[in-house]
């Protein structure tokens, strides 16, 4: 049903609202997290050698790993360690543009913070979940597969700052 000259809603309104501005800075700010994130993760992906961190096939703990991982058929963790150390900078840069400049905060609650902290770590176990099982597990790739899962992520966080990390 279309909306009558009488009706209250005032499109000009609207497009003036203080609520339109912050999507639309959350949107902003999206997208230079987008920048950080992925080129974090495709730098590590592509050019860090992940294998140090589980000993490289030396003796000792990482081989251990190796061999644990090996069992439960993983023969890969550089999707996920990736993908975590580049949300990490994400949220990092997020939080920094997101509390001062979409949601203008300028006091300083240390349960905001937390909140935001809290909220993020779901956050990047639930990206990184989805990262394991669709790029180390399922071989997706990881390109495609990368945008399809921050990309819901970016739509929760939107939802977890409004309504809960960074409410008045």
């Amino acid at each position: 049903m279309l909306l009558s000259k009488d009706s209250d809603f005032d499109t000009r309104d609207y497009l003036r609202s203080e609520e339109l501005r912050q999507f639309i800075k959350f949107g902003i700010v999206g997208v230079s997290n987008f920048i950080v994130s992925f080129s974090v993760y495709y730098l590590i992906f592509n050019y860090a050698k992940l294998s140090v961190l589980t000993g490289g096939g030396e003796p000792g703990w990482g081989l251990s790993v190796v061999n644990l991982l090996d069992q439960f058929g993983i023969t890969s963790l550089d999707g996920a360690v990736a993908n975590t150390l580049g949300y990490l900078a994400g949220i990092l840069n997020s939080y920094l543009l997101n509390k001062k400049w979409t949601f203008k905060i300028v006091h300083k609650d240390p349960r905001q913070f937390r909140r935001f902290i809290v909220f993020n770590v779901l956050c990047v176990v639930l990206s990184t979940a989805g990262i394991f099982v669709f790029v180390d597990l399922l071989s997706w790739p990881y390109r495609v597969t990368w945008i399809g899962v921050n990309g819901s992520i970016t739509l929760l966080n939107f939802i977890g700052y409004k309504l809960w990390v960074f409410r008045a």
